[in-house]
């Protein structure tokens, strides 16, 4: 046996490892996957129960509380005009923000999971159409450079 072939790594399961067990683990040690996935959860849960911590209506006029600065602006500027009622503050109309970033993150986070959950199936669909009919094999990889350089 020769040094190379002995310096090889070998790929072993532990004993009732799974390969999902296998691919958390790997996805534990990068920093950076588990710091998206924490700010994505946050975001989710903060549009998702916002509007049960928060229930402002983001279409409420408060003209008598209109252009007020968010709450932490008071930290360094004592005269600003700012309001608990409106911790991020309102704009010209009175509107409260922190409603607003609330209601437009609803929107986004669903056209966001909307998208990814509707490429999902196509991509499934796409590759196991590929996978299982040879002879179309060409024309979804056709397909699949349209609908990328569209």
């Amino acid at each position: 046996m020769t040094d190379a072939a002995r310096a090889a790594p070998t790929l072993r399961a532990e004993p009732g490892a799974s390969q999902w067990r296998d691919v958390w683990r790997q996805f534990r040690s990068h920093k950076g996957a588990l710091l998206g996935l924490a700010f994505l959860a946050f975001v989710t849960l903060f549009c998702l129960l916002g509007p049960w911590l928060w229930p402002v209506d983001p279409g409420d006029l408060d003209v008598r509380n209109k252009d007020l600065r968010p709450v932490y602006h008071w930290l360094w500027n004592r005269d600003a005009k700012v309001s608990w009622s409106h911790p991020l503050g309102s704009d010209q109309l009175g509107r409260d923000l922190l409603a607003s970033l609330i209601a437009g993150g609803r929107v986004s986070l669903a056209v966001g999971w909307t998208a990814m959950l509707l490429s999902l199936v196509i991509g499934t669909l796409v590759g196991v159409l590929a996978g299982w009919f040879r002879p179309l094999d060409g024309l979804l990889m056709r397909f699949t450079d349209l609908v990328l350089a569209l």
